[in-house]
């Protein structure tokens, strides 16, 4: 505080505050050293000006004598239930380094860290944020919030059964669909007559898939419950086929497509940076495969072959 040595200070006024957004997340009673003296936060914030919410101590005079030229402190904060963490720069230099064991952060806010590392068993970050790189003087009086330079980190959660119960609904239309087209397929190959209302029995079970798969996944995992889910579906459905079309042939053909589109829609609920890209291109060779075997059938009994017609004479 040389740099303001010419000024007076109001200790009995002055606080040392920092902000917490959710103070219920703090576990422990907090104390902070200074200057070798320990004293204990107080709740609450004597004023707004700078943070919304948090805890502070007054800077009494106990410190007026030590505090001429400069103030050290430190302090433990134990918080709970965190699911990101930001930091405002408020002083000239702000150097901050986190570490954690969780495997999926996502870096946020007005300063992107100087240097990262993410593996499997957590993350290192580290930022180092200048006054320079703030609009916000070093000394001002009023209200002047940091808040617009907030960095951090998001605890990103990573895909749950939930989310991915949630994401395969969102692929519903798109396996009916291309079951039924499927159906319409053997149908035409095969020469029989699919009636209507087993076309809806068919889209009736594989609407009851996702049924069994949320109800499974809150007991057995959502691998296990979506393995276990898609074989009593396959299974049903085969086995009703195989009275429908009345070859075993067919069936088989069939059912391994459909255990097919089971099996690609299932890689691409693992994915979470490639899951649009590989759908993408999947449904585009799927779309060309169907394109390329509705050349195959005579729609409607008409005949690709020309016929010449004489002129009278």
């Amino acid at each position: 505080m040389k740099e303001y040595s010419d000024r007076k200070y109001d200790w009995d006024k002055m606080t040392l505050s920092f902000g917490v957004s959710d103070p219920r997340g703090i576990t422990e009673e907090t104390m902070i050293e200074i200057n070798g003296s320990k004293t204990e936060f107080q709740p609450g914030l004597p004023d707004h000006d700078v943070f919304d919410a948090g805890i502070y101590i007054p800077l009494t005079t106990n410190w007026t004598d030590s505090t001429k030229s400069s103030i050290t402190g430190s302090t433990t904060l134990n918080l709970r239930g965190t699911g990101s963490m930001f930091f405002e720069p408020a002083g000239k230099s702000t150097n901050i380094d986190v570490k954690s064991s969780w495997a999926n952060p996502s870096f946020v806010g007005s300063f992107l860290p100087n240097s990262r590392e993410v593996t499997k068993d957590g993350f290192d970050a580290d930022w180092s944020v200048l006054q320079y790189n703030r609009s916000v003087p070093q000394v001002f009086s009023g209200r002047n919030l940091l808040s617009s330079y907030q960095f951090g980190v998001d605890l990103f959660t990573p895909v749950n059964h939930y989310q991915k119960s949630e994401r395969s609904i969102k692929y519903a239309v798109m396996l009916i669909a291309l079951t039924f087209i499927l159906f319409f397929f053997s149908q035409a190959i095969n020469k029989i007559r699919i009636h209507p209302f087993q076309y809806f029995l068919v889209g009736l079970a594989l609407c009851l898939f996702y049924t069994l798969l949320l109800s499974l996944s809150e007991h057995l995992g959502f691998n296990v419950a979506y393995g276990i889910a898609a074989s009593m579906i396959l299974t049903m459905i085969s086995l009703y086929i195989r009275q429908v079309f009345g070859s075993l042939k067919f069936t088989l053909i069939t059912s391994g497509v459909l255990a097919g589109l089971y099996i690609y829609i299932y890689t691409l609920l693992q994915m979470q940076d490639y899951a649009l890209l590989i759908g993408s291109l999947g449904l585009f060779i799927i779309l060309g495969l169907i394109m390329w075997l509705s050349l195959k059938i005579q729609w409607g009994g008409a005949s690709t072959s020309k016929t010449e017609i004489d002129q009278p004479s």
